[in-house]
């Protein structure tokens, strides 16, 4: 299972841990709608575009690696596709932060908050799934929960 957590409180620096050894770092920017990703030697972008329809990007230069959309406003559903399988993000229920990644009708991994009070992400996904885009998938985790919480507070305080 990969990791997501700050580097210290204050911060918009991550560390991605997997079995206890640093995998991966993230330095997002303070709106956190984009970042970059240093993995395995590489510097990556992640980029999030849209208002009402989000598409979120992993780049290497100005070549997306992969890109992940939502293909109606009105659902809160991600789609992606990787070595000719389709994927889907999906809230695992209406009341729950935790999503879950399906391929076709079967659920193949979960992404999670890491607590109450501890900013980041818990990312179970096969390992198939190449490690920057483990890593990518729970930085989209990390954005819709942010956007969740603050669309419930909205709602709350009207």
């Amino acid at each position: 299972m990969l990791e997501l957590r700050k580097k210290k409180f204050f911060s918009n620096e991550y560390i991605a841990e997997e079995n206890g050894d640093v995998v991966a770092e993230l330095n997002l920017s303070i709106w956190r709608s984009q970042g970059e990703l240093s993995i395995q030697g590489r510097s990556l972008k992640l980029k999030k575009r849209g208002a009402l329809r989000d598409t979120f990007e992993l780049l290497d230069g100005d070549t997306a690696l992969i890109e992940v959309e939502q293909p109606s406003a009105w659902r809160s559903r991600l789609r992606f596709r990787y070595e000719q399988r389709d994927f889907e993000i999906v809230d695992k229920a209406w009341y729950s932060s935790t999503l879950l990644l399906k391929s076709g009708d079967s659920v193949v991994g979960s992404i999670s908050s890491r607590g109450l009070f501890a900013e980041g992400a818990k990312v179970d996904l096969p390992d198939s799934l190449p490690l920057a885009l483990r890593v990518f998938v729970g930085w989209i985790a990390m954005i819709h929960g942010d956007e969740s919480a603050t669309a419930g507070a909205a709602a709350s305080a009207g």
